[in-house]
């Protein structure tokens, strides 16, 4: 993981890359139905958290998990203050 995140850090242009059991995965560019897609699930959850205490969103942030460092194109969590179990944690 430690290895992953100093040349993560070293390659700015690299937008999208994941660690998943110790391989390192690199995206094709996506597609317009892709975008188009990935772009209604953002406001959707956009709105479904900002009616919902305790909820928060985001898209394309590196989670960092059981020695892997997935980066979803969208996601909704509970905020640890309300019980959720996720936080701020590495770069």
């Amino acid at each position: 993981m430690d290895e992953f995140l100093r040349r993560w850090e070293e390659l700015p242009d690299l937008k999208n890359a994941e660690l998943i059991d110790g391989v390192v995965f690199v995206a094709s560019p996506v597609s317009r139905e892709h975008s188009r897609l990935d772009t209604r699930i953002i406001v959707w959850l956009y709105y479904y958290a900002q009616a919902t205490p305790g909820c928060d969103n985001g898209n394309n942030g590196t989670w960092l998990m059981s020695g892997s460092a997935p980066q979803p194109d969208v996601y909704l969590c509970i905020l640890p203050s309300h019980g959720g179990q996720s936080g701020n944690k590495g770069p």
